[in-house]
């Protein structure tokens, strides 16, 4: 599926999505949801969105989950 980023300047075909308050090697107080991208081999992490708690950032990702069964081919992250 097609993602377009929070901050609408990354937009990208994701393999997986990852709900975490660690990014970088770094704790934060801040939760994020993840996508990691289907680009070569390996893909890259890519930040799709910042929320104030772990609650809001997985309500997120049942709605990317939601889209996906419906069969669109595009989301944009809120």
């Amino acid at each position: 599926m097609f993602i377009l980023s929070q901050d609408k300047k990354k937009f990208a075909e994701y393999k997986f999505f990852e709900v975490s308050k660690n990014y970088r090697g770094k704790k934060e107080s801040k939760c994020f949801l993840l996508g990691i991208d289907c680009r070569g081999i390996v893909g890259r992490t890519i930040v799709l969105g910042s929320y104030s708690g772990e609650e809001a950032a997985i309500a997120e990702m049942e709605n990317i989950c939601t889209a996906m069964k419906n069969g669109e081919a595009a989301y944009a992250v809120k």
